[in-house]
């Protein structure tokens, strides 16, 4: 488990996330958690990464029922 904050000025992180995304396909999509500024946003896109959570593209919410 490696948080991505920092992605955007850690080349050992951008090449993790690239080598995971080499191992998925159309029944795994990759996952990427902790995107919490606009750079580590924009690296995570130009790295290809499918699928985003953090709190720079929403915070928590509380389920309701």
């Amino acid at each position: 488990h490696t948080r991505s904050k920092g992605l955007s000025q850690s080349t050992e992180k951008q090449q993790l996330v690239s080598y995971f995304l080499q191992f998925t396909n159309s029944k795994m999509k990759l996952v990427l958690e902790g995107i919490e500024t606009k750079d580590d946003l924009e690296t995570a896109k130009d790295l290809g990464v499918p699928l985003l959570q953090g709190y720079y593209i929403s915070k928590p919410k509380r389920l309701r029922y």
